[in-house]
């Protein structure tokens, strides 16, 4: 039997700008930080989690989402903008 890994990435950023994010299966946990940051490009594939309720993330370009939405734990703000990419 194989074993699974999961990627946490935690962001604490009080402010700044994250270029580009890529979650190939990972978990972004922006829940421990404080004040606002921006992503300007997000490339998010199957099995990743963008955690974020306090909604402190500002998407500069739709985050491209690579397998169906029904399967994404998103806990951005729901009027920012995603791309389905399946």
């Amino acid at each position: 039997m194989g074993t699974s890994r999961t990627t946490t990435i935690v962001a604490t950023v009080t402010s700044g700008t994250i270029t580009l994010l890529t979650l190939p299966g990972a978990t972004f946990d922006a829940r421990g930080g404080a004040g606002g940051f921006t992503v300007t490009n997000a490339n998010i594939y199957e099995g990743s989690k963008f955690l974020d309720p306090a909604h402190r993330c500002t998407m500069s370009n739709a985050f491209k989402v690579y397998f169906d939405l029904a399967d994404l734990q998103f806990g951005a703000s729901a009027a920012s903008y995603l791309t389905v990419h399946n």
